[in-house]
């Protein structure tokens, strides 16, 4: 049987229900689900009438928005009336999608999407590496750094045709959205492996390798190699010996093969955003 594509006020319909039920799920294990939905169908919005063609490219700005608004600390900020709310979150969304332009397409600058996720993944290696380092790489680390990605001045135009503000402005916005790195800083080695342990061990069982093999990928990525004893060899061995690295959507259609593509991005996302503000919060109690 084809699939009837649903129609805009039942999307929107959708879209105001997992709303009010995120924000009234009291079970950890729920939650996350609910802001997968919640995040596929705003896509789905997004993609079919709000935005159309514009939405493939904020898929990271929808899900950051999506899991934004569901926050406790948020909820007085947000309408309760529906057509106040579903004009709430197409202002919001509409300032995202400015903000995505803004920073990586500018004015007659097109960047292709192969290379701005390049960009993102270079940006991330550069934040990452002078992290842990505690200092700002030399110009061998910083080439070396980024020689995944770019050749120096590929990466060096690529910035300067595409920001406005410089490079340090730009890593400092992205550390600041990604709080859980500067706790990592924070701890030793055995310590952190031990809280991704104790983490897993509370995850349910029916989700424990998925998130354990959705970390390896994400701390892979970041070359945290400290961590890696504790993850899953299955996914470094494909990253490191076969130069081959599984897409997070891919390591969620594993473990629930029933699910689409689109659906299993989003998902791997949510459950991996989710294990890390565990992880985090595991270590501020610690």
């Amino acid at each position: 049987m084809v699939k009837t594509k649903k129609s805009e006020e039942q999307i929107k319909d959708t879209i105001f229900s997992l709303f009010f039920q995120c924000r009234g799920e009291t079970s950890s294990n729920r939650r996350p689900v609910l802001v997968s939905q919640l995040t596929e169908n705003i896509f789905i919005w997004c993609k079919d009438f709000a935005f159309k063609n514009d939405a493939e490219n904020m898929g990271e700005e929808i899900l950051k928005f999506s899991m934004r608004i569901t926050k406790e600390e948020s909820k007085a900020n947000i309408p309760s009336e529906k057509d106040a709310f579903l004009k709430y979150i197409y202002s919001s969304l509409k300032n995202e999608k400015a903000g995505y332009y803004r920073k990586y397409e500018p004015g007659t600058i097109k960047i292709s999407k192969e290379k701005r996720k390049k960009l993102r993944e270079a940006e991330d290696a550069i934040r990452m590496k002078e992290s842990l380092l505690g200092r700002k790489l030399t110009e061998d680390e910083y080439s070396q750094c980024i020689s995944k990605w770019f050749k120096k001045h590929e990466y060096t135009e690529l910035v300067n045709a595409v920001y406005v503000s410089n490079l340090s402005d730009i890593e400092k916005d992205s550390f600041n959205n990604d709080p859980l790195d500067d706790y990592l800083l924070k701890y030793d080695t055995d310590i952190i492996q031990k809280a991704i342990k104790s983490v897993l061990d509370k995850t349910q069982e029916r989700k424990r390798d998925c998130c354990k093999a959705l970390y390896t990928l994400y701390c892979f990525e970041n070359d945290l190699k400290m961590l890696f004893p504790v993850l899953d060899s299955e996914i470094l061995k494909a990253c490191q010996e076969d130069q081959k690295k599984p897409k997070q959507y891919e390591i969620y259609q594993k473990y629930h093969p029933e699910v689409t593509k689109d659906s299993a991005g989003v998902s791997a996302s949510t459950m991996l955003n989710d294990f890390r503000n565990k992880l985090k919060t595991h270590l501020k109690d610690l």
